[in-house]
């Protein structure tokens, strides 16, 4: 009987429900990856509940990599860009017609073929998180030895990207012009903000595909605001104002000196300095949207929640009057000025 895929399967399962799994394939559609990735993300299902369900129903061993060392020899036999495409890592090769992998999917029997017929071996699937692979193939293919260390962030970002910013990877990676990056500052300086929403303000890029870059070239893990609720003492540890200021939204505690805090710009290492200084604690980083930031801010910060759309409403009007030529006040930034007041 064949493999049904893995969207079947969690709804057979009763795991998932029709409108997550349409969820979790728009998401897919906006931003890449595996559906398992994004059901996850979404909050459609747990991490362990999706690995417990596909050994289940495919009869494919659960291996954790955590210690698993990958020859080179080994590691040659899959490209990297194939690698990264189906989320797959080389394990060992038990004969010259044979490969064991590690998959985060092991229904999607299109991918098993597709490595089989690129490598000319019969495949031998293992089931493993489809982070952990990430972190594989980084550390094997990229030489990037990924920690959940805060402390370690900066030096994994100042080894893969030198000291660039995000403008810089954004051109480099012809997702935006230099014109473009140069109007996005100008915008930035006039109205502040960071430099993602004013990429996105002017067009120069969706913010679908701003989140879709920096998840796949920073390798930050990118989470669902809207399904986690942040522990009290996080709250604590970070202002509303700091929160504004930055574009962030502090989760969890880490660990005894960690916090975790969900920004939309994880290339700006002197905001994430300035939070660890402030906090006094290490900052790990996790990917949010701005707009998702916002409406955390919203949810956890302003308790009147009056003000908060009094607050919103003002924002957009501003930025509404922007195009028909008006300008914010110095003293007052929600006055809209047009032409010269003087």
């Amino acid at each position: 009987m064949p493999i049904k895929r893995i969207g079947e399967i969690l709804l057979d399962s009763g795991i998932i429900s029709e409108s997550q799994l349409e969820g979790a394939l728009m998401r897919q559609r906006s931003r890449g990856g595996r559906l398992g990735e994004n059901l996850v993300a979404t909050g459609a299902v747990d991490k362990d509940e999706l690995m417990r369900i596909l050994a289940q129903r495919t009869g494919v061993a659960e291996i954790h990599l955590m210690g698993v060392d990958i020859k080179p020899d080994v590691l040659a036999l899959i490209p990297r860009e194939v690698a990264e495409r189906f989320n797959v890592i080389p394990l060992s090769a038990p004969s010259e017609k044979s490969l064991e992998i590690a998959c985060s999917d092991p229904s999607d029997l299109e991918a098993l073929d597709n490595i089989a017929f690129i490598t000319d071996r019969k495949i031998i699937p293992f089931l493993a998180p489809y982070d952990e692979i990430q972190t594989a193939i980084r550390r094997y293919y990229l030489g990037i030895q990924m920690t959940d260390s805060a402390s370690d962030y900066r030096k994994v970002m100042e080894q893969q990207h030198g000291r660039k910013r995000l403008g810089e990877l954004l051109v480099e990676a012809g997702m935006i012009t230099p014109s473009q990056l140069l109007g996005a500052l100008n915008r930035q300086r006039k109205w502040g903000g960071i430099l993602g929403e004013n990429l996105v303000a002017i067009s120069a890029l969706t913010e679908a595909d701003l989140m879709r870059f920096l998840s796949q070239r920073i390798h930050v893990s990118e989470i669902d605001l809207n399904t986690i609720e942040p522990k009290p003492e996080a709250l604590k540890r970070v202002s509303r104002a700091m929160c504004e200021r930055y574009n962030i939204a502090p989760i969890d505690m880490g660990g005894p000196n960690q916090l975790v805090v969900a920004c939309s710009d994880p290339t700006d290492l002197n905001m994430l300095d300035q939070v660890a200084f402030i906090t006094g604690m290490n900052i790990k980083p996790v990917l949010a949207s701005y707009q998702a930031i916002n409406a955390f801010i919203g949810r956890h910060y302003l308790a009147d929640r009056t003000g908060h759309d009094r607050l919103h409403v003002k924002r957009n009007a501003r930025v509404a009057m922007e195009d028909f030529g008006g300008h914010a006040a110095v003293e007052d930034p929600d006055i809209i000025i047009f032409g010269n007041q003087e």
